[in-house]
């Protein structure tokens, strides 16, 4: 029986993504040598090496962001503290209706601090959140060239000059080729659970899906015409 304590979630490895581009390139250069697909699926390759360090550097903590809010931190409870004992000492000199207009304030104070200490605190987050979503649109950027090289590829159409043989072939680079695209992406949130990251790769994967299943259509037309 497995111990729970024991299971480990499987992670998805960045060098296993980049050694299987390279093997994808290899394939490709060997069918379609000097093709704009291989120059596609080398740019690939050198966005999965640099997942690699980004992936790294967003489980990391950022100590400067993390020093920066604890000196705020420590500013604003001494400076709180000095408020207070300097409510207190004039407390016995003012009527109720003072007291009262002093208390409110010091309680707007205190939830506008609140509220800007919360912003403060999860900042780490968000300054990890938006270069995962940069990197993403980056990606979605490569899934819609990908998409404009098998565009031009109509199956029953000569201006491509392929066969239906090197045609299914293409097409299916170009499938491979947008599976690994949300492989990449994923590589970002693996260690990293943020709710706005995830939609955003969710998001590529369904594009990248949505793109695959159109490539295969053509696929299948092509396999129906040769059989």
């Amino acid at each position: 029986m497995v111990n729970p304590k024991s299971w480990r979630r499987p992670e998805l490895q960045s060098v296993e993504v980049t050694k299987t581009l390279e093997r994808l390139l290899e394939r490709i250069l060997e069918r379609f040598p000097g093709s704009g697909l291989s120059r596609v699926c080398a740019d690939l390759i050198e966005i999965s090496k640099d997942t690699k360090e980004v992936a790294t550097w967003i489980i990391k903590p950022l100590w400067s962001v993390r020093v920066g809010i604890g000196v705020f931190l420590l500013f604003v409870t001494v400076a709180l503290m000095f408020t207070v004992s300097r409510s207190q000492i004039g407390v016995a000199k003012i009527d109720l209706q003072s007291l009262v207009s002093m208390l409110e304030s010091i309680t707007n104070e205190v939830v506008l601090l609140v509220a800007g200490l919360f912003s403060l605190v999860t900042i780490e987050g968000r300054i990890k959140r938006g270069r995962v979503i940069d990197a993403i649109t980056n990606l979605r950027a490569v899934a819609h060239i990908i998409d404009m090289h098998q565009l031009t590829k109509a199956p029953g159409s000569s201006q491509h000059g392929l066969n239906n043989e090197n045609l299914a072939r293409y097409l299916d680079y170009c499938s491979e080729m947008l599976s690994l695209v949300s492989k990449i992406a994923f590589l970002y949130v693996n260690n990293f659970d943020d709710g706005a990251a995830n939609q955003s790769v969710n998001e590529l994967e369904d594009l990248t899906s949505g793109l695959s299943r159109k490539i295969w259509q053509k696929i299948t037309i092509i396999l129906d015409h040769d059989t």
